[in-house]
């Protein structure tokens, strides 16, 4: 076997581990390149997502969840004022009957960034969930409030994803992965590399 097969096999084996453990806390960054986004006329919402050790996020599923909050509301909520949020698992967040308008991110390139185009049916003050449902097994809410039309400017906000919530099924998954499939990839590309030499040992004893 080739010295390149070997590489984009131990290269297929550790994406799926450092995949996998997407499962940490995530920071996101949440903001617009809009001065004063107009909800009707439409605006970009952009995010920027790491994990503890600043490293970038990428292929993640977010989405932005809104809803024009009521007068009951808003008499017992002010809105944000982009202090970091701290998130929840979904089955935790009460989440009221409403009209939510959902806003999914696409990715704009390396370094987990992200962005969306939102438009919405008026000024008002919204409750905002951000949503990261990038694998079957996670559902992360991170709540926030913004006031939206007017002079009313976007400012950046700053929200944490919690760790997946794994039971003791999904933590043996977890280990699998990210410890026995790449001790064993290691081991395939030692003897892989072993084996390779033993022919060409073979030949300059003969000569």
């Amino acid at each position: 076997m080739k010295s390149w097969l070997i590489v984009v096999f131990v290269a297929v084996l550790m994406s799926f581990s450092v995949a996998l453990a997407h499962a940490t806390l995530i920071f996101g960054e949440l903001s617009s390149p809009d001065a004063l986004p107009d909800p009707q006329a439409g605006f970009g919402l952009r995010l920027h997502m790491m994990d503890p050790m600043r490293s970038p996020i990428e292929d993640a599923v977010v989405a932005a969840e809104f809803r024009l909050m009521t007068d009951e509301e808003l008499a017992v909520t002010e809105p944000g004022a982009g202090a970091a949020v701290e998130g929840v698992s979904a089955d935790e967040l009460f989440v009221p009957e409403g009209d939510w308008l959902v806003f999914p991110f696409r990715e704009t390139g390396p370094g987990g960034t992200y962005a969306a185009d939102v438009t919405l049916p008026e000024a008002g003050v919204y409750r905002l969930v951000m949503r990261d449902t990038t694998y079957p097994q996670e559902d992360a809410v991170a709540e926030l409030t913004v006031s939206l039309g007017g002079a009313a400017a976007f400012e950046e906000t700053l929200f944490i994803f919690p760790p997946t919530d794994v039971g003791s099924a999904r933590l043996s998954t977890w280990l699998v992965w990210l410890v026995i499939i790449p001790m064993g990839a290691g081991l395939a590309v030692t003897l892989l590399v072993l084996f390779r030499r033993a022919p060409d040992g073979r030949e300059g004893a003969s000569v």
